[in-house]
Formats: structure tokens, C-alpha cells, sequence
């Protein structure tokens, strides 16, 4: 474990003052999580390089493409950063990319006069599907020693501990 992980080594954490060894506990616990989330996201930077490079797109332009492409509702850049958990201004960068590129296009919101809804062009969904298609290649391969019940209780519990996250940090999404 390098320098910039000595935060993540949960059984270090010990018992704060006052607190309870079973509190304890799952302090411990959640820094081990949050640890472990941390190296597979590096890991998954990396293990999906390919796919992001393929793409012609930065990490960010991909996941906004495929975020406005796969929205239910043409979604505004701001329900974009929203979505998938980044700030406005990162998005509406990723955004003017993506139109330059001809993958995205501005539409009148006549909910908003300054917040354009997005919407893929025929291009764009087309990128879109082959980087889905791409990762999901990638996915199919790590799934395949995994079981179900166990891949569902880390998706809830990561879904969790988010909830838990963007309640502390005042209900963002």
C-alpha cells in the first residue's frame, strides 16, 4: 500500500472517542469500501482506456454521449451533470465537443430559455451503441466468475453508501 492509500487502510481507522466498538466497526468498514472502490476505479480507467480511445472521446465525452443518447427525456446539461455525478461546467464543456462533433444536438426547451434539451444525432447514437457495445464485451468477461446474488448485494450497497454520501453532502444527486 503506497503513500497516497494510507488513508484508505480501514483497520487503522481504531475507536474514536466515545464511540462504540461496534461503531467502530463499521467506520472500518466503510473506509476498507470506499479503499476498494478507489482501486477498481483505477483499474476500470484503465481497463476501459481502449474502449474511451476507440471512441475518438475523452473519458467524460463518452459518458455524456452515451448519457444524452440513452436518456429517457432529452435531458438539459445540467440534469446530464446530475446524472452522472460531475458539475455543470464539465458537462457543458463535454457538450460543446460533442456538437462540434456532430454527436449531440441543442433543442429549444420551452420549459427553459437558456437550458437546451440534448439529443443524439444518428451519428452519435450509432458511437454510442459501438462504446456500449465495446464495454459491454469487457463487462461480459468479468462477469463470468461472479455470481448474481453477490454482483446485487455490491450494487445495492454502493447504491447505498452514495445515498449515504449525497445526503452528507447536502442531497445532491
Amino acid at each position: 500500500m503506497g503513500p497516497r492509500h494510507i488513508f484508505w487502510a480501514g483497520e487503522k481507522a481504531g475507536i474514536a472517542a466515545g464511540e462504540t466498538p461496534a461503531h467502530a466497526a463499521k467506520v472500518s468498514t466503510v473506509i476498507d469500501i470506499i479503499g476498494e472502490v478507489n482501486r477498481v476505479a483505477v483499474r476500470c480507467t484503465a481497463l476501459f482506456t481502449q474502449v474511451r480511445e476507440a471512441s475518438g472521446l475523452s473519458g467524460i465525452e463518452a459518458l455524456t454521449l452515451c448519457a444524452i443518447v440513452n436518456a429517457e427525456n432529452a435531458p438539459t446539461v445540467p440534469q446530464v451533470g446530475r446524472i452522472l455525478g460531475h458539475p455543470r461546467q464539465v458537462i457543458q464543456r463535454a457538450v460543446r465537443v460533442l456538437v462540434d462533433a456532430g454527436l449531440v444536438q441543442p433543442e429549444v426547451n420551452p420549459g427553459h430559455k437558456r437550458a437546451a434539451l440534448l439529443t443524439g444525432t444518428a451519428a452519435g447514437a450509432d458511437l454510442a451503441q459501438k462504446i456500449y457495445d465495446d464495454a459491454r464485451d469487457i463487462a461480459s468477461v468479468l462477469a463470468e466468475e461472479l455470481d448474481i446474488k453477490s454482483l446485487n448485494g455490491v450494487h445495492q450497497g454502493l447504491e447505498r453508501l452514495r445515498d449515504r454520501i449525497d445526503d452528507y453532502q447536502g442531497g445532491e444527486e
